[in-house]
């Protein structure tokens, strides 16, 4: 908490007011954010986490949701789904199901593959800003993901919402070569 707190003041001008809460839910290692700055790390992930750059560079992530949006986007985006299939289907009553399944349907989905990769982008630069490597944002996606199983087959690749893993991880491997080189990382 005292890292998070420490991070949350290295962030320019946040017109958000960041809250870190843990949770357990079980053997699942994931995290997630919430529209207003709620950031959610499942007692898993710390578990499985080797230091504190691998949480804080899942914590940046995160932040990169909040800070552009991405889960009032899901919301709208779900919200005019299911309005455009209930003025087509005359069902009106569908939008009152909606009010109450969204808020569950919101923290079921995920964010589209690009929400992924914008987030990715934020972390990228704020941990090269703040001096941390971003080899640590490789090895826990690895730490998490080693256990499921067909993360990147055909099958699955079309359907996930997050990019496949093997890309994230090639990407923050680049990232970290650029680091240490001193290279313009982005």
């Amino acid at each position: 908490r005292e890292s998070f707190s420490d991070l949350i003041n290295t962030l320019p001008n946040s017109e958000f007011d960041y809250k870190l809460y843990f949770r357990k839910w079980e053997g699942e290692a994931n995290a997630f954010s919430l529209p207003a700055g709620e950031i959610i790390l499942t007692d898993e992930l710390v578990r499985l986490a080797e230091n504190p750059e691998q949480i804080m560079a899942i914590i940046l992530h995160e932040i990169g949701h909040v800070h552009y949006r991405h889960v009032m986007q899901q919301v709208i985006r779900s919200s005019l789904i299911s309005v455009v299939i209930s003025m087509a289907t005359s069902d009106l009553s569908a939008l009152e199901d909606l009010v109450v399944v969204l808020p569950v349907f919101v923290l079921k989905s995920g964010y589209s593959q690009a929400d992924e990769i914008e987030a990715d982008a934020y972390m990228f630069e704020h941990m090269v800003r703040l001096q941390m490597n971003p080899i640590h944002f490789a090895n826990v996606i690895q730490i998490i993901t080693q256990d499921k199983s067909n993360i990147d087959g055909t099958t699955l690749k079309y359907f996930a919402s997050h990019p496949e893993t093997s890309k994230r991880i090639e990407n923050a491997i680049r990232k970290s070569n650029e680091f240490l080189v001193g290279g313009d990382v982005f």
